[in-house]
């Protein structure tokens, strides 16, 4: 069983980074995406019931080469970085394109992504890179089982779940929740700087959308204590509201 995992470096929104431009400066910290982890756990899964071989494959600058190896400690085999310039500004469906063109070029009966990342919350490569190849794809699973040519789903949806069977090869998205990863411990990571990690220079010449700005939203204002007596403070919260242009009733 030939196995893909597509995954994305992402700006760590538990702490602190800077925008520069359009474009999240190289100085913040960046991590894996976590539902691509899941991604990866997924596939380490099911190589471990199966057999087979997982391939992780991500998309973006030099720095991006640290989520692949963060991958092959997770236990892939090998990665491919399609390395591209720091300052290249793609959409999800650029990337979409290139990875697909790609994925063409390698064995293939399972590919995996996380269900979006959660820096844009876009949720639509995994999808796209599927209509591309022309496979099915199940999006936001929780749970697989892989049978003979076949597989079968359960797929989140809003008020329960959804069960799905479909053909190989097929992508499927995961959600959190479709499976659990412990901590990395260190002889895995020293292990996986010994994996094959490949370094392609790429050139992202088409673009569907544009990123015209980036900012931080605005910091919310503090609360307020209104003090004094019950009859007190009602008063001055209907004060407060005159003053906003909020009438009374």
């Amino acid at each position: 069983m030939n196995i893909i995992v597509c995954i994305k470096q992402i700006p760590d929104i538990e702490k602190p980074f800077k925008i520069t431009g359009k474009v999240i400066d190289d100085s913040s910290d960046f991590v894996l995406n976590p539902l691509d982890e899941h991604a990866i756990q997924e596939a380490v899964n099911i190589k471990g019931k199966i057999g087979g071989k997982i391939t992780a494959l991500t998309l973006g600058p030099e720095r991006a080469s640290q989520a692949l190896l963060r991958c092959l400690a997770r236990g892939a085999d090998e990665a491919i970085h399609l390395k591209t310039d720091n300052n290249c500004n793609f959409d999800s469906t650029a990337a979409s394109v290139i990875l697909a063109e790609r994925i063409k070029t390698l064995p293939f009966d399972l590919i995996f992504c996380g269900s979006k990342s959660i820096d844009t919350n876009s949720g639509d490569c995994g999808v796209q890179v599927a209509k591309i190849l022309g496979i099915p794809c199940v999006p936001e699973i929780i749970k697989l089982e892989i049978s003979s040519e076949k597989a079968i789903v359960i797929r989140q949806m809003d008020g329960g779940n959804e069960i799905v069977e479909c053909s190989l090869p097929a992508v499927f998205t995961c959600q959190k929740g479709i499976n659990e990863f412990g901590i990395l411990l260190l002889p895995k990571i020293m292990q996986a700087k010994k994996k094959p990690l490949k370094v392609e220079d790429v050139c992202v010449k088409n673009r569907f959308s544009e990123i015209i700005d980036l900012e931080f939203l605005p910091n919310k204002r503090g609360g307020l204590i209104l003090k004094g007596s019950p009859e007190e403070q009602v008063n001055a919260l209907i004060a407060i509201l005159k003053k906003q242009g909020i009438p009374e009733g």
